[in-house]
């Protein structure tokens, strides 16, 4: 049994309302295509990951049929509580603290890491106790300035102002715009406030990839759409990196974030996001 991982899966509920002792969930976002078929493997969700009715529930996917509209799912999951929940409330398939608690040395087969398996740029320092490198481990002529990045030596966040396609900024105003290369990729930032002049069409926000660098299609990262003075306050979120690589931007029925999505947008409103990039 395997447990699956699919990019870019999210949705609302349409159980009115889903109790907390219930089995299935239905949504329309578990019929599309890329939602996989399950019958012995299983995959995680989290309802309500914004906690807006309360604390956010982990549910695990225990079965599922092609382009079905519902899921069998066991309650409660990773110590989360089961609980009731409205109509409309957000699911999004993610990680959870136990997969990543379970990467270590113990979990790994003899020779399971070898060089010819790790990809160039994979290991920086961040990854290593203090003196487990040494001289005496790493052969003559490994490290050569050729082979160093200069990027990845200072390994600091970038400020910059991103260049935005369907959103024109007027007096809207960024802050914490910053990009930071590390091995394997980038991580990209920022915040925008909408401004009185600022405008937007009904394609969706999307802007150019900071530092001059091409990135990988399988980017995804996650956004906050914050509706000054509405209810709810915050609007959960995704972006990922486009064909013409650029930084697009959705809402969570997986629609483009817009001028009129996920809410008409007035002064004060604002985009929150946070990306990896990976790049070659």
């Amino acid at each position: 049994m395997a447990l699956l991982h699919e990019n870019f899966l999210s949705g609302t509920i349409t159980d009115s309302p889903l109790t907390s002792v219930a089995t299935t969930i239905n949504s329309a976002g578990f019929g599309v295509l890329q939602f996989p078929t399950i019958t012995t493997d299983t995959m995680y969700l989290v309802l309500d990951p914004e906690g807006t009715a309360g604390a956010p529930e982990i549910v695990t996917v225990t079965a599922h049929s092609s382009l079905a509209t519902v899921v069998t799912v066991t309650r409660g999951s990773e110590g989360t509580v089961a609980r009731e929940h409205a109509s409309g409330t957000v699911w999004r398939h993610s990680y959870v603290a136990s997969e990543i608690d379970n990467v270590g040395t113990d979990n790994l087969a003899a020779d399971a890491v070898t060089g010819a398996k790790i990809a160039d740029d994979a290991i920086d320092s961040e990854h290593y106790v203090d003196g487990s490198i040494d001289t005496v481990h790493i052969a003559d002529g490994q490290v050569t300035a050729a082979k160093i990045d200069n990027d990845l030596v200072a390994n600091s966040w970038t400020s910059f102002t991103p260049t935005w396609t369907n959103l024109t900024v007027g007096d809207g105003t960024h802050s914490n715009c910053a990009y930071r290369r590390v091995p394997g990729g980038m991580w990209v930032k920022g915040q925008f406030t909408w401004g009185s002049t600022t405008s937007g069409t009904a394609s969706g926000f999307k802007f150019d990839v900071p530092g001059g660098v091409t990135g990988l299609l399988a980017a995804e990262g996650s956004s906050r759409y914050r509706d000054d003075g509405g209810s709810p306050g915050f609007h959960a979120g995704t972006c990922y990196l486009d064909g013409s690589n650029d930084i697009q931007f959705l809402t969570a029925d997986q629609g483009f974030a817009d001028s009129a999505a996920p809410f008409t947008w007035t002064q004060n409103d604002e985009i929150h996001w946070l990306i990896f990039i990976p790049v070659t």
